[in-house]
């Protein structure tokens, strides 16, 4: 079981993916997956992405590469938040990410 960081509780996680996420996955225009998409969807990080820490070069980069910038924000390490990005970006065009997401944390997150 993994131990929400940065005073985030698994309700409140749940509670950001259900009311800031779309329903469906947050692509660009070649059906990539990105952080923020031009719909004003987010992915499972980019959900997490404060407005005042995002730019728009984090496209280009890893939640791995991104880690330093945005540990002390995110409700999981990165283990987690990886994981998180590995669901959302595997679920498909048809599938509302957020069902997969809430499963996967109710699951495997303490709390």
């Amino acid at each position: 079981m993994l131990k929400p960081i940065n005073n985030w509780t698994k309700a409140r996680i749940i509670k950001q993916i259900e009311t800031n996420m779309l329903g469906h996955k947050s692509c660009n225009y070649k059906d990539e997956c990105v952080y923020r998409a031009l719909d004003s969807n987010k992915c499972a990080v980019g959900v997490f992405i404060p407005d005042s820490l995002y730019h728009t070069s984090f496209e280009e980069s890893s939640i791995q590469a991104l880690w330093p910038k945005l540990s002390d924000v995110m409700p999981l390490n990165l283990a987690g938040m990886q994981r998180l990005q590995r669901i959302h970006d595997s679920c498909g065009l048809l599938r509302d990410p957020r069902l997969l997401l809430v499963e996967w944390i109710t699951a495997n997150v303490e709390g």
